[in-house]
């Protein structure tokens, strides 16, 4: 097993640390709460177990209270990359100044960052290796999670989409309290900051739905309500990201579920409802025909020049901007977290026709400029090297988790399904989010890598009884 002589504390000591990482699992979906005013990373309400534990956390990796993995070994190589990369463009850095923001304070806050998310993986890998955390256990309160979405995304839908202003006074309370920015009015995003932000936590908590409708056969009502207000974040991206993993988890909903004719009732059940609803009320007909329109229109319209794609063009130009800074600082990039500040004399001309890079140009505005899209910033700031290690770290959780197929039964073959789909949805997702701050990127990591180790700890613990025996 890798990391197998490091130390481990007594764990009865530390048992209690489980209760906050089942807690940041629950808080994750509030990536948007206020007090990240002042740190990118506060706006994650799933950070703030590990911020209370942080000097224990500290004490305890000094103490070698963690396993290793593949996962954090490379991690720590991409940790290292980002700061050789800063040091090679620290004169830069040193020089880099706009919209209130020094070059260097960017850079140590972003590699704080990824340092934090290391610390994060590490110890969340050994908290599962250490207590045999399994996967049903994390799916409990990740299931726990999206019943308080799904809660939230419905009277968001009663007040925003059907246009009862009840629900919608009461969304208004409920995203004032653990939301900040702007009130979104058409798209709904739950209690996440942002629909695109809703709908990355979406792609992570999906794959646990499913195990637990696949291992328990229930749940079937809270997939499709989930589904749902996925929908109505009309994010074309996390569309495409959500039927992809459908599509890789059909055959195995299919095989173990899906067949069940009590299934295929419920759904035709709850379908007929909601339908019933709409025709028989002439306002809420009117008011979700409306919406439907406009969702079509959006996912439909791909041209660059209508009102609707706004967002696209925005999306492509900056992916575009920072794909042209990675081509001219092709080794070490401009340095992690600089985007902001050498963005402007590469931006194509075709995209400053978009508000939002007009805002980010102006240096009146407060509009800060984001690659919007996880590859491209790192190819801009941390070059193709960056580019390459953070990829094969992506890359070694898929082969690895092949890997073990062959080894172990049909509960864990069941379970590498799930952590694959897990792996492509988050990995999708930086086609469409940009920040080292998304929780969602460390969990997931943790989890892959604390179950590889338990996997691969089992395996040789039952070598070592059949040598005895």
């Amino acid at each position: 097993m890798e990391g197998e002589n490091t130390l481990i504390l007594n764990h009865k000591e530390y048992s209690y640390l489980k209760i906050f990482f089942f807690l940041s699992l629950i808080l994750l979906p509030v990536n948007g709460f206020p007090l990240g005013l002042y740190n990118e990373l506060l706006l994650e309400l799933g950070f703030y177990p590990y911020l209370i534990l942080s000097p224990l956390i500290a004490v305890l990796l000094l103490k070698r209270f963690y396993y290793n993995s593949f996962v954090t070994k490379i991690l720590l190589v991409f940790v290292y990359w980002n700061i050789v990369s800063g040091f090679a463009n620290m004169d830069s850095i040193l020089n880099s100044y706009y919209k209130q923001t020094f070059g260097l304070t960017r850079y140590l806050s972003q590699l704080l960052m990824v340092s934090i998310g290391y610390m994060i993986v590490l110890f969340i890998s050994t908290l599962i290796v250490k207590y045999k955390i399994t996967l049903q256990q994390i799916s409990k309160y990740i299931i726990i999670s999206i019943k308080i979405c799904v809660l939230i995304g419905l009277i968001e839908i009663l007040g925003k989409v059907i246009g009862i202003n009840i629900f919608l006074e009461l969304y208004r309370l409920i995203a004032t309290a653990i939301n900040r920015g702007k009130f979104i009015p058409d798209r709904i995003h739950s209690i996440s900051g942002e629909p695109s932000w809703y709908g990355m936590f979406g792609a992570f908590a999906y794959p646990f739905l499913i195990y637990v409708i696949v291992k328990e056969k229930k749940h079937f009502m809270l997939l499709f309500l989930f589904l749902v207000t996925i929908y109505f974040t009309q994010s074309r991206t996390m569309y495409f990201i959500i039927l992809l993993q459908t599509i890789f988890f059909l055959p195995i909903l299919m095989k173990r579920t899906l067949l069940n004719k009590r299934n295929i009732g419920v759904a035709f059940v709850a379908a007929a409802l909601v339908v019933g609803v709409v025709l028989t009320n002439e306002e809420v007909f009117a008011q979700t025909t409306s919406q439907l329109t406009s969702t079509l229109k959006s996912v439909n319209d791909f041209s660059l020049g209508s009102t609707e794609s706004y967002s696209s063009m925005t999306r492509l130009g900056m992916q575009t901007t920072a794909f042209n800074m990675g081509k001219d600082n092709f080794f070490f990039g401009v340095g992690q977290g600089q985007f902001m500040f050498k963005f402007q004399e590469y931006v194509p001309e075709w995209a400053l026709g978009a508000y939002e890079i007009q805002d980010a140009l102006n240096p009146l505005k407060r509009k800060f400029p984001q690659a919007h899209g996880m590859f491209t910033r790192i190819f801009g700031e941390l070059g193709a090297i960056g580019l390459i290690v953070w990829l094969m770290l992506w890359i070694m959780c898929i082969v690895k988790l092949f890997a073990l197929r062959h080894s172990v039964g049909s509960q864990e073959k069941t379970e590498i399904y799930i952590l694959l789909g897990l792996t492509f949805g988050v990995l999708a997702c930086g086609m469409n989010v940009d920040s080292f701050r998304m929780m969602v990127v460390w969990i997931t990591l943790g989890i892959i890598a604390g179950w590889y180790l338990l996997v691969q700890k089992t395996l040789q613990d039952h070598k070592e009884k059949e040598k005895i025996c």
